[in-house]
């Protein structure tokens, strides 16, 4: 596993049992690309909203998946802060017994 984060990897408080499969990075969304590649992953996981925003600017996503769980949140921080409003294109909607919707897109190139 790795943890993007602009703190030093001292400050990051891993558990003892997960240290010897987590790595911290700080390089830019491109190069952290480049290395997962470079080692032979073929898809990454990102999360976090202004995650997802530097991984999306750097155009690092090729296909979005969005899943929706059915609960109240209150007043929130919006995921994806700001878009030039072009949409993406849905590829597929799974729904799942517990309520849980799942949806994939492709995302544009230039999205943010």
């Amino acid at each position: 596993m790795w943890i993007w984060s602009t703190q030093h990897p001292s400050n990051i408080n891993i558990p003892e049992c997960r240290k010897k499969q987590t790595r911290v990075v700080g390089s830019s969304p491109m190069e952290i690309m480049k290395e997962a590649k470079k080692e032979g992953y073929t898809k990454v996981y990102v999360d976090g909203g202004s995650t997802i925003q530097s991984f999306l600017k750097n155009e690092c996503v090729g296909e979005l998946i969005l899943t929706r769980v059915p609960l109240i949140l209150g007043n929130g921080i919006p995921l994806f802060a700001s878009t030039n409003n072009q949409p993406l294109a849905h590829i597929k909607t799974m729904t799942y017994s517990n309520g849980l919707v799942q949806s994939t897109y492709r995302v544009p190139p230039t999205i943010v």
